[in-house]
């Protein structure tokens, strides 16, 4: 199993090889459930080497469980949580968002599609998304675990034969990430 990363350099690492990992590999289904259910396929494989457990629907390891997708390790903790949301939508993006502000883990991935009627500028739509995702992780809260990434990762369809063209931005905060053990061997007391 390899490791969970101690460090925020790790945790940048390993969202650059997740967003490589995907580049490519996401293909237009066509429809929600397939989308969903490939998105969720494909980071079951991306994670698997990294994490005891992959909850999502349909994982041999149960069902989803409060996000999407969520990567667990023994021990450790949450190693990812991921949303996925087919609709282009920028309020249901943004909800869905919102959610994965809500947890610890090193990675957040928020996965979503561009709109067909901006496939002439798909950056410029990527960016709107990327800049509305921001504004909602500012200002829902001042104080986050240092060392976390969220990765908004919007998918452009590519024309027949070609590649995609996937947009990942991430926004690491500041600071080296501060996961603590439960303090003594009596955890809980009365009050």
């Amino acid at each position: 199993m390899l490791d969970f990363p101690n460090s925020a350099s790790e945790v940048k690492e390993l969202e650059e090889k997740l967003a490589k990992f995907l580049k490519g590999r996401i293909q237009d289904t066509y429809g929600r459930p397939m989308w969903t259910k490939q998105n969720y396929r494909l980071l079951d494989q991306f994670f698997r080497d990294y994490c005891t457990e992959c909850r999502f629907t349909g994982s041999q390891d149960g069902p989803e469980f409060l996000w999407d997708f969520t990567g667990y390790r023994d021990y450790q903790g949450m190693l990812i949580t991921a949303e996925s949301e087919h609709d282009t939508d920028q309020a249901a993006i943004a909800e869905d968002f919102d959610r994965l502000l809500y947890g610890i883990s090193p990675l957040k991935l928020m996965m979503c599609r561009i709109d067909t009627r901006f496939y002439a500028e798909p950056e410029e739509e990527a960016e709107r998304i990327r800049s509305v995702l921001e504004e909602n992780l500012r200002s829902s809260c001042k104080q986050y675990s240092s060392g976390e990434t969220s990765i908004t990762y919007c998918v452009c369809w590519a024309d027949m034969d070609g590649d995609n063209q996937d947009f990942a931005y991430p926004l690491q905060i500041e600071g080296e990430p501060k996961y603590k053990c439960v303090g003594s061997d009596r955890h809980f007391h009365s009050l």
